[in-house]
């Protein structure tokens, strides 16, 4: 997500994020890291996040609105 999107963002605005890894995936783990990075940059601009994230998910769920956590 660059510019154009990212003007979108406020806070009504919510976002639908798929966040899921796979543990000793390198490139799995490496997507998962860019995606963060995205929610975060979404949380800045006071958007509203909701997150399909790999059960038990502390980093990225710590900064979505609304998790929905899947095995």
């Amino acid at each position: 997500m660059k510019h154009g999107p990212n003007a979108l963002i406020d806070e009504k605005l919510p976002v639908v994020v798929i966040n899921t890894k796979e543990d000793g995936n390198a490139n799995s783990v490496l997507r998962y890291e860019k995606t963060h990075s995205n929610i975060v940059e979404v949380k800045s601009r006071d958007g509203i996040i909701i997150s399909v994230l790999t059960e038990g998910d502390t980093m990225s769920s710590k900064v979505s609105s609304h998790v929905i956590e899947i095995p």
